[in-house]
């Protein structure tokens, strides 16, 4: 099973370098250190809701689309439904 922080900074990560953000750049605009988006996309550490929040704005997406969809979370690494 996916975990939900794994899609989560996924998604995060997917954003960043479609707005052509750097982590640093993401990290000014978003009020989150640097250390803590680069564990939280690493998978390190787990995302908050008001991370999330804060997040994506200068990401140029709404906090739901960030967010996996339960489908997501239910789906095997091979891609199929569990």
């Amino acid at each position: 099973m996916v975990l939900i922080n794994e899609l989560t900074a996924r998604r995060v990560r997917s954003a960043r370098k479609n707005a052509n953000l750097t982590i640093k750049s993401l990290s000014q605009s978003s009020g989150i250190t640097y250390s803590t988006l680069k564990r939280l996309e690493g998978g390190l550490a787990a995302f908050k809701l008001h991370d999330i929040v804060r997040l994506a704005e200068p990401l140029g997406v709404g906090h739901d689309d960030l967010i996996p969809k339960s489908s997501e979370l239910s789906a095997d690494p091979d891609g199929g439904a569990k």
